[in-house]
């Protein structure tokens, strides 16, 4: 039995696809016999990134800060077109007003 176990290690660059290529052949000197199946046995192990998960948490910060800042601004702006809908005072109508009141009162009280 041509057993060779070999020990590879490496980091894998950027999500995407890969593939692993197992080549049956007897090259390279020592390699498995040409037309004879083989058995490869394959183990994948996941470690934490301890720098992607500090990148993606700064990111999901920054878009909750983001959020937020766009909340607040639409409150804002959802207060400033309400006010923009209350009717203004107007001084000069209220003293009209008042200036009638009383000359209607002095003319009514007035001619007793």
């Amino acid at each position: 039995m041509n057993l060779i176990y070999i020990n590879y290690s490496f980091e894998i660059p950027a999500d995407g696809t890969y593939y692993i290529v197992e080549d049956n052949t007897n090259l390279p000197t020592g390699g498995a016999s040409p037309g004879r199946s083989a058995e490869v046995n394959i183990k994948f192990s996941r470690t934490r990134c301890l720098e992607c998960e500090e990148a993606a948490l700064e990111e999901q910060r920054i878009y909750e800060e983001a959020a937020r800042l766009y909340e607040e601004e639409q409150k804002r702006l959802q207060e400033e077109m309400n006010k923009s809908k209350e009717p203004k005072p107007t001084p000069g109508f209220e003293m009209i007003f008042s200036v009638l009141v009383m000359f209607f009162s002095v003319v009514m009280f007035g001619k007793k």
